[in-house]
C-alpha cells in the first residue's frame, strides 16, 4: 500500500464554493453545495495514485476534478455522497470541526 512519506504536499487550499463537507466518520466532500472546503493538496506518484484509487473507488467515492481557487493546475480528487444522518461541517474546515467536536466531548467527561 502507502504511508504518508509517498505523499508529498504542496499546500493547504480552498475550493470553490461548490461544495459540502460531511462528517461520515471520516471528511467526505460532495459536490452539490456552497461552502469553500479547506484541505491540502499533494503530489502523488503513479504508483500510489492506483493504490489509493483502488481504495477510494472501492469505498463508494467517484474520482472527479475539484475546483481550488487561485491554483494554476488541474486538482483531482474523491468526492462521495454523505449518509443519510451526516452531518453537515458548515464552515466546510475538517481539522477546526474535529477539535471542536473533540473538546466537546471531552467537556462532557468532566
Amino acid at each position: 500500500m502507502f504511508s504518508s512519506k509517498d505523499l508529498k504536499p504542496i499546500g493547504e487550499f480552498l475550493t470553490e464554493p461548490l461544495y459540502t463537507l460531511y462528517d461520515c466518520g471520516v471528511p467526505c466532500l460532495y459536490d452539490e453545495g456552497n461552502t469553500s472546503v479547506k484541505g491540502e493538496i499533494y503530489n502523488v506518484d503513479l504508483e500510489r495514485v492506483m493504490d489509493i484509487h483502488t481504495l477510494e473507488l472501492y469505498a463508494g467515492y467517484r474520482f472527479c476534478k475539484i475546483y481550488i481557487k487561485d491554483f494554476p493546475e488541474e486538482v483531482y480528487g474523491y468526492l462521495r455522497p454523505p449518509y443519510p444522518d451526516s452531518p453537515k461541517v458548515e464552515s466546510g474546515d475538517w481539522i477546526e470541526y474535529r477539535r471542536r467536536k473533540d473538546e466537546a466531548y471531552l467537556h462532557l467527561e468532566e
